[in-house]
């Protein structure tokens, strides 16, 4: 499991492993906590989403107790609750190994390898609460995605990367639309983009996305976008070369600049 960093009241900064609640009720066979983690899955990744902490690991999504981060057991097996805990397999139809998860809007965002793109949503008719009895696994779009750069938000979108390509994912949220989807941004740029990329991030007040070549360390990509409402009204991208004794190890975006 995860480790954290934490003050603790002799004023002095510790690591150590997150304090996991112990189990309280049931047995390993009624309530066993979450079975990647008993299966020994290797975790992906990690957000906050809905007051819970959501854990990602090769083909699960899991999450804690509502409002207590390091809970991750029914508390009574007679009564399962809206707070108890979240378990999800990504494995609808084939074998789905998960590669990214985002929380945006009023779901989670999970790319995976096998070029299948998920959302984790709540209860259409209960603002979106998330609960073990509500919740919901959609499978939105098919598209492969990149393993070395993770998506990145910006404005009502998700952009999410793959080879020499750059997809933009539209929720469902955004505009009202009945189902969310994704579109690729790159058609017009084929041979362009960098075939792996390794550093990624967002200038919202400039519309614009930063990319670093994984293999070519001092070379840049941005692309900016100009859009009305939903529709995509221009979209450009360019390439700065930095000196070749350059080599970029991360970027930041931040309010007007990087």
């Amino acid at each position: 499991m995860p480790v954290i960093i934490n003050k603790e009241s002799d004023g002095i900064w510790r690591i150590r492993y997150m304090p996991i609640e112990p189990k309280r009720n049931g047995t390993s066979i009624n309530n066993p906590g979450p079975e990647a983690i008993k299966g020994g899955e290797t975790i992906k990744a990690m957000e906050f989403w809905k007051n819970r902490l959501w854990i990602a690991t090769d083909t699960s999504v899991f999450s804690s107790r509502s409002f207590d981060f390091f809970d991750f057991f029914i508390g009574d097996i007679q009564n399962i609750t809206e707070s108890d805990p979240i378990d999800l397999s990504v494995n609808t139809g084939q074998f789905n190994r998960i590669q990214s998860l985002t929380s945006f809007q009023n779901f989670l965002f999970i790319t995976t390898k096998s070029g299948t793109q998920f959302e984790i949503r709540g209860s259409a008719t209960n603002g979106g609460a998330v609960s073990p009895t509500s919740v919901e696994l959609r499978s939105t779009s098919f598209y492969s995605s990149a393993s070395t750069a993770n998506p990145v938000k910006m404005g009502n979108n998700i952009f999410f990367f793959d080879t020499e390509k750059l997809f933009l994912y539209s929720g469902s949220d955004a505009f009202g639309n009945e189902y969310s989807t994704a579109y690729e941004l790159s058609e017009h740029a084929r041979g362009y983009l960098p075939e792996n990329f390794q550093e990624v991030t967002a200038i919202p007040s400039r519309n614009s996305i930063v990319m670093v070549d994984k293999d070519y360390k001092n070379h840049m990509y941005l692309f900016t976008t100009k859009t009305n409402g939903q529709e995509l009204v221009q979209n450009a991208y360019y390439r700065w070369i930095l000196d070749p004794n350059d080599s970029i190890l991360t970027i930041q975006g931040y309010e007007k600049g990087f």
